[in-house]
């Protein structure tokens, strides 16, 4: 199969995917040549990038454009926090982390039922685990907003590639009646400040890591 098929289709068909007309398309890319240069003309017909149906869409844009602020709120946030070299949230910015996730518990649980449940989690991964790779993990409890009980987001550090898949399996399982969203970790999406907004009190937080790592973090204040 060509590959441009993947990508890229025919004005008839894009027209269709768009829901919108030849005319509009021909004004548009009049408008924005630099976006016309990323068509393919073939022979006598032009395709256009499958992509390219987000800028026919009001609701679509309108999201992206939310998502964007979003985005730059997060650096914002990321920004003022790192003026304070000394702080807790810009020791854990610093270590580096492989995955951030959060648990969402079937059952209305209380913050020491999470701390406890999260603790046994990573016990079980350094018994499992310990002799073959680094792993820390820090996570923090905070109340459903729509519901009663509790949720955890927590981000992880596996310093053996060969074992990240096999970790995050092992996380599913042992969570295997609730929900568990798990992603590799960005430092720029601001999910560490996130995590410590509302301060860090009590059984609501608390950062472990494996016997064959040595870390010196100041406690939070």
């Amino acid at each position: 199969m060509d590959i441009m098929n993947l990508n890229y289709e025919s004005i008839k068909d894009f027209i269709k995917r768009a829901n919108t007309s030849r005319t509009t398309i021909h004004r548009f890319y009049k408008k924005y040549p630099d976006l016309l240069g990323e068509t393919i003309k073939k022979k006598i017909r032009r395709y256009i990038p499958i992509i390219h149906a987000r800028y026919f869409n009001r609701e679509t844009l309108i999201e992206e454009v939310r998502l964007m602020e979003m985005k730059n709120n997060s650096m914002k946030n990321i920004i003022d926090h790192l003026m304070d070299r000394d702080s807790f949230q810009t020791q854990l910015w610093e270590m580096g982390w492989s995955f951030f996730g959060t648990i969402s518990y079937a059952s209305d649980l209380n913050t020491k039922t999470c701390y406890n449940l999260m603790t046994s989690m990573f016990k079980k991964l350094e018994k499992n685990y310990s002799e073959v790779t680094d792993i820390r993990i820090f996570f923090t409890t905070e109340p459903f907003k729509l519901r009663d009980g509790h949720h955890n987001h927590f981000v992880l550090y596996v310093s053996n590639p060969k074992f990240k898949e096999d970790i995050i399996q092992d996380i599913w399982d042992y969570f295997s009646h609730d929900r568990v969203d798990i992603m590799p970790y960005d430092k720029y999406q601001a999910g560490l400040f996130y995590m410590t907004k509302k301060g860090l009190h009590g059984d609501d937080w608390d950062i472990l890591y494996s016997s064959l790592e040595e870390i010196q973090i100041k406690e939070a204040s």
